[in-house]
């Protein structure tokens, strides 16, 4: 009964309008955490405070990626200096949680009107009768968002975009943040916090233009293509081997090579299959990570 009463306060606090409140927004990924603020004027956004911390991890990749579960509260402190070195006074934040702690998958469903799709939706009959979805755990483990995707009448189907994740996962990441004398008041999964960061980019809208981004690094792998609000996302595969070697500061000039050749094949192959289903082009993307030597790496991506 607990953890549903927590899943429907999440679900209300991520749709949240925040408009009348000064609000921080916080990025917390194993290796990283970053902190921005933005100040609304006539219509336009202006960002303001910006900044960011590296967690400092000994004993390699794999200590780094369940460094929450072990010290939270080097998370805590870096929060702390990255507020208090930007003078943040705001309480308020909105947290981007990572996409690795979360299930993603566009599942294909019979075609519903928004009545029949609501009411399948609120029951939790939709998620529990599909064959497609498969989390541990029971449903009321986890906060749900969902999207309608695009609906094929003649084929009488639809693509639902379907975005779980587990509600234990969360509250590591928000208590971090509580700790640190914050308040969240909206939750959202990375690549959606991206998402809604780039409607603010005056440039890239435009309705017809794709938008296509790929973050990348030893935790957070995955391409998403933005059309008319429309995502596309898919996870960009990383062997436990690549990943330590991105990681470690002192990999090989080769090494790094040939993950980005590997790496760089599975996007052109993702470009593709969308651009085939799709029928858009897609002319140029955007690179987000948290990588202390990210400029090294693009030079063979």
């Amino acid at each position: 009964m607990f953890k549903k009463l927590v899943k429907i306060i999440l679900n209300y606090l991520s749709k949240l309008t925040v408009e009348q409140e000064d609000v921080v927004g916080i990025d917390i990924t194993p290796g990283c955490i970053r902190v921005a603020q933005l100040e609304s004027s006539k219509k336009k956004w202006t960002l303001t405070k910006l900044g960011y911390k590296y967690i400092e991890v000994q004993g390699g990749y794999n200590a780094a990626k369940d460094l929450i579960d072990s010290n939270p509260q080097q998370y805590v402190n870096k929060l702390l200096q990255v507020l208090n070195s930007n003078k943040i006074k705001t309480k308020s934040a909105a947290v981007s949680i990572p996409v690795s702690i979360s299930y993603t998958k566009v599942v294909n469903f019979p075609l519903m009107t928004d009545v029949e799709l609501k009411e399948a939706v609120n029951t939790d009959s939709l998620w529990e009768n599909a064959e497609q979805i498969d989390l541990p755990g029971n449903l009321d483990e986890y906060s749900i968002y969902w999207q309608v995707l695009k609906r094929e009448t003649a084929e009488n189907r639809m693509d639902i975009l379907f975005v779980a994740s587990k509600l234990d996962d969360i509250d590591k990441y928000l208590d971090v943040v509580r700790h640190a004398g914050l308040n969240p008041v909206v939750v959202d999964v990375r690549c959606f916090s991206i998402r809604n960061a780039l409607e603010l980019r005056k440039d890239l809208d435009d309705s017809d233009q794709t938008v296509t981004i790929v973050e990348f690094g030893a935790f957070e792998n995955y391409i998403l293509i933005l059309h008319k609000n429309s995502p596309f996302i898919r996870d960009i595969f990383l062997s436990d081997k690549d990943r330590i070697a991105i990681f470690d500061q002192d990999s090989s000039d080769d090494s790094l090579k040939r993950i980005c050749e590997r790496y760089g094949m599975q996007i052109s192959q993702m470009i593709s299959t969308y651009q085939s289903q799709y029928k858009q082009s897609i002319e140029s993307l955007l690179i987000s990570s948290t990588m202390t030597n990210i400029d090294r790496v693009l030079g063979y991506l």
